[in-house]
């Protein structure tokens, strides 16, 4: 994986500024970036926090949560980035030195102010990266809030996210236009990583014989395979569903079957 310029290799973690400069102009990005990628494929999750320089508790729960992350046991990558607000971090606004927030400045822009290029930025360098996304926010203005996850429970994969927190309170909604969390789903719903084709896949005869083996596979090993000589340690049955949920379907399984490591696996085909 390479991000930032830097690769991280499967198995490791990195911490590092988001850019090298020490220009003035770079001192509005010179955000903390942490890296952990895990030994086995898998899911990338952003973490995010101090989008509102005066909301520090969510910077030092980003940090924890990375401290306690092994590269060695991990499936996917977690990507944390503690201080987008970095210059509001350092001084404790909640806004930018304009005066702008840089919570409504999402996907931002490459011209414009400096908080539509910082969201830019973010957005185009790190977020393109990531699966999912957690950006932690803290009671300000010396208010005192329950823990509570804000999310668009329209959508079945942020709610099932939501519900996974465990939280007894779970506010609805899109969120206000140019935050972070909108303009993150936004983008992830137009985005499909699956590269199994869904559109013009040609009938096959009931007797036809569809079979891949990959160079330095055994003759052997793979007859045996054929030959049903090696139990299923998984198994997918595919029987009563379309093809766009079969496609889901196979994508997940086969994610899943790598991350455990899991060998020889068995995906039973619908008829048609």
């Amino acid at each position: 994986m390479q991000l930032l310029g830097r690769d991280i290799a499967a198995g490791t973690s990195a911490r590092f500024a988001f850019t090298p400069d020490r220009t003035y102009e770079a001192s509005y990005l010179n955000m903390p970036v942490f890296v952990a990628r895990g030994i086995a494929a898998g899911p990338t999750l952003c973490l995010t926090a101090g989008v509102h320089g005066d909301e520090l508790n969510g910077v030092e729960i980003a940090r924890r949560a990375f401290s306690s992350i092994d590269p060695s046991v991990l499936r996917g990558t977690v990507i944390a980035l503690p201080a987008i607000n970095a210059e509001g971090v350092r001084t404790g606004n909640r806004y930018l030195s304009d005066r702008r927030d840089l919570n409504r400045a999402f996907p931002g822009s490459a011209g414009g102010s400096v908080a539509r290029l910082i969201a830019h930025l973010v957005f185009t360098e790190v977020l393109v990266h990531c699966d999912a996304l957690v950006d932690l926010h803290t009671a300000s203005n010396e208010r005192t809030n329950l823990p509570q996850i804000r999310a668009d429970i329209s959508d079945p994969e942020i709610r099932e996210l939501a519900i996974h927190f465990g939280t007894g309170i779970v506010i609805a909604g899109k969120g206000p236009e140019g935050s972070l969390r909108r303009e993150a789903a936004v983008t992830h719903r137009g985005r499909d990583t699956n590269p199994l084709a869904d559109e013009g896949i040609r009938p096959l005869d009931p007797w036809y014989v569809l079979e891949f083996k990959r160079p330095g596979i055994q003759n052997g090993v793979y007859r045996k395979l054929k030959q049903g000589r090696y139990p299923a340690e998984a198994r997918l049955d595919l029987h009563r569903m379309s093809v766009a949920r079969a496609r889901r379907e196979i994508y997940e399984f086969v994610n899943e079957c790598h991350g455990l490591g899991l060998r020889s696996v068995l995906i039973v085909h619908g008829k048609g």
